[in-house]
């Protein structure tokens, strides 16, 4: 799981299960903006899944 701000900079990389964003980047509260996510897995059957989309971070 990823999230990027609007220059492409990652914000946040995270694996396993429960991984998530917390809105902050270095320890600093990110400003309120959209942002674009990643994520990919694998399924109970061992297919490839990938799925991205936009969150609008709210302050």
């Amino acid at each position: 799981f990823r999230v990027y701000n609007r220059w492409g900079q990652m914000v946040y990389s995270g694996t396993g299960n429960g991984a998530g964003w917390d809105g902050r980047f270095g320890g600093r509260p990110q400003e309120a903006a959209t942002y674009v996510w990643y994520a990919e897995g694998v399924d109970y059957l061992n297919n490839k899944i990938k799925q991205k989309g936009t969150v609008i971070l709210i302050r």
